[in-house]
């Protein structure tokens, strides 16, 4: 279980035995996890060079000495509220005490005496891969370029075999398999977890083409590419103008209640543009704050909170699709679409995530892939008469109560006991709490966020549908789209365990 502990203000999450869990087989004695060195975070965030000064105070046990010529502070408050800035490094704060306190009862973020010797070396050289992962980005973009590159849906089988760029961009892939399998993609092979969907391919392409799949997800996670100076600088991702995000039909992917998350860089400018534009934009109408806040090994945040430069939180914006009389409550004006665009990509992504132990009765894949379609599932009834959504959130909710209180104790008994599941009907906003903590040690791997499945849970169906966006990663019983959707899912980032 991802979540190690929880308080009033947050959770205390292993991102690591996430992953254990994800890639951990149920007929097979080989186990995959990411390397446990890209979580070897001994010290804060910092140059080589500031790391020999530290290291040197820190041994010394000296406190910094303070110049005395005055220097000019930046204002990193991106003409923000600096009162609301100053409440929420106070409010930050508070619950990293609380978490670290709560995590060190359960054996975690456990104190040192021994001065860290090095500058995060082995968390660093375990995440530096140079190959395909980086071109991933590269090899879509130059897919996009014809006029038509979109194929047909394809399926995984269990042998891993060997597969070229060609056979997996710009179409979904999907694997059923209950086992991890490695796949062989032009010499290079990369792990995908079980029961996983993924479409790769250029922003565009995937607008352009939308006739494979549908939507009706529970929760939608999008992680857009900002664009800033640093990776305009370094290269290190595509970035997308801001703008261009209100051409994504997120509500028609969605269905009733939905809810949405939205990962944002800390400018105030962004964040006021995914809560006041683009998540009203989607149609949620009362949107959540939270914060994932990264920690070192012993709970040290992984850089000064005051810093006006780096900060060690990054923000989450969240909450619930709302519809109106049977219609999504996404505008349906905004920036013109681009000659050629077609706005049906909601048929383009959709699968039921499912549970390991229903797998059969309750998995969704595409119709051109499946066997057997006799069976009636959550996803079936949100498939059903999309142009009569108040039926359909009628006979979603009259499933959802049919879970009588015997079946969520024993679903959460073992790993899940401390889950209550919180998810109510449509329109229900005020489930979910504001201003939230998560707190964890990051991975050493550039721009990865953690995993929100288990924190999520209690404001979810119990089999609920997971979609991201602009993901660099799988996970079991997800649909994930991006340009780099399978970058971190090198094997060389991973190892096995027997």
């Amino acid at each position: 279980m991802t979540v190690v502990c929880k308080t009033k203000m947050g959770w205390f999450i292993d991102h690591l035995l996430a992953v254990d869990g994800a890639y951990t087989g149920h007929q097979t004695t080989t186990h995959y996890s990411l390397k446990s060195a890209m979580f070897d975070m001994q010290c804060p965030f910092m140059m080589d060079s500031q790391f020999e000064k530290w290291h040197k105070l820190q041994e010394t046990q000296q406190t910094p000495q303070t110049k005395k010529r005055k220097r000019r502070i930046p204002d990193m408050s991106g003409g923000g509220d600096t009162s609301e800035l100053k409440e929420l490094v106070e409010r930050l704060s508070s619950a990293h005490k609380t978490l670290v306190a709560a995590a060190r009862q359960h054996g975690h973020l456990l104190e040192r005496k021994v001065v860290p010797s090095n500058n995060n070396t082995a968390a660093r050289l375990a995440a530096s891969l140079a190959g395909p992962g980086d071109r991933l980005a590269e090899v879509a973009e130059s897919w996009s370029k014809g006029e038509n590159s979109w194929q047909s849906p394809h399926l995984i089988n269990d042998s891993g075999t060997a597969l070229s760029m060609a056979d997996v961009f710009h179409r979904r892939v999907t694997y059923k398999g209950d086992n991890p399998v490695v796949m062989c993609l032009d010499g290079h092979h990369y792990l995908i977890p079980p029961r996983s969907s993924f479409v790769m391919s250029d922003f565009n392409q995937l607008l352009q083409n939308s006739n494979t799949l549908q939507g009706g997800y529970d929760l939608i996670v999008v992680d857009p590419p900002w664009q800033n100076k640093s990776v305009k600088r370094k290269r290190s991702y595509y970035s997308l103008e801001e703008e261009s995000l209100l051409r994504l039909p997120v509500a028609d992917l969605a269905s009733p209640s939905c809810l949405i998350v939205t990962w944002v860089t800390n400018k105030p400018r962004l964040t006021s543009f995914v809560q006041d534009q683009l998540l009203p934009h989607w149609g949620v109408q009362q949107v959540m704050q939270w914060h994932w806040v990264k920690v070192t090994v012993d709970g040290t945040m992984v850089c000064d909170i005051a810093s006006p430069t780096k900060k060690p939180y990054e923000t989450l914006l969240l909450g619930r699709l709302v519809r109106k009389g049977g219609e999504t409550t996404q505008e349906k004006q905004g920036p013109p679409v681009t000659s050629g665009h077609s706005s049906s990509f909601v048929e383009s992504l959709s699968v039921k995530g499912v549970s390991s132990t229903h797998h059969d009765q309750h998995t969704s894949v595409p119709v051109t892939l499946r066997a057997d379609n006799s069976n009636t599932s959550d996803q079936d009834l949100l498939a059903t008469s999309r142009a009569n959504d108040s039926d359909v959130i009628d006979q979603y909710v009259a499933k959802v109560k049919e879970y009588d209180s015997s079946s969520l104790l024993q679903s959460s008994k073992g790993n899940n006991s401390h889950v209550t599941h919180g998810y109510l009907s449509e329109g229900n906003v005020s489930d979910l709490p504001d201003n939230r903590v998560i707190l964890s040690v990051p991975c050493s791997l550039h721009s990865k966020k953690p995993p929100l499945q288990d924190v999520l849970a209690q404001y979810l169906p119990p089999t609920p549908a997971c979609l991201e966006l602009f993901a660099r990663n799988l996970w079991p019983d997800w649909v994930s789209w991006g340009h780099e959707v399978l970058k971190h899912q090198h094997l060389d980032y991973f190892e096995e365990k027997t």
